[in-house]
Formats: C-alpha cells, structure tokens, sequence
C-alpha cells in the first residue's frame, strides 16, 4: 500500500488541494489504527492543533503510514 501511495504522488500533477481539517484528520487516523492493531496504544501526548491546511487526499495516506511505522 505504501509503494502505490508513492506512485500516486509521483503521478499527480496539478492535483486539487481542498481546505482540511488537520485535527479531525488525524484523530480519525489515530482512531483507525487503534482498531487495526489490537494490542498497540496509541498516545498523543501533545494537543493538535486545531488548524485547517490546504491538502489533496494524500494527506490521510501520509498520516496512515506515519502512525503505521510508528507502531
């Protein structure tokens, strides 16, 4: 999965960068790999910040393979 959300990137051009909610972004990503791996704790130890980025849909992917990697 992560080899293809590369090639996704490296294959956009121009792509549409929409107004995201980084918060509620990553708390939904959090939240996804709480229920994926049974027996990982997820901790955020900091608040996030409650800002809104422009972004396209990659920006789920880039945070899915962070906490990925990072359990």
């Amino acid at each position: 999965e992560t080899a293809r959300d590369v090639t996704d990137v490296l294959l956009q051009v121009g792509t549409d960068q929409t107004p995201v909610d980084l918060r509620t972004e990553l708390t939904e990503q959090i939240e996804q790999i709480r229920s994926d791996k049974d027996r990982a704790t997820v901790t955020v130890d900091e608040t996030i910040p409650d800002v809104t980025v422009l972004a396209d849909d990659l920006l789920e992917a880039v945070f899915r393979n962070l906490l990925t990697n990072a359990v």
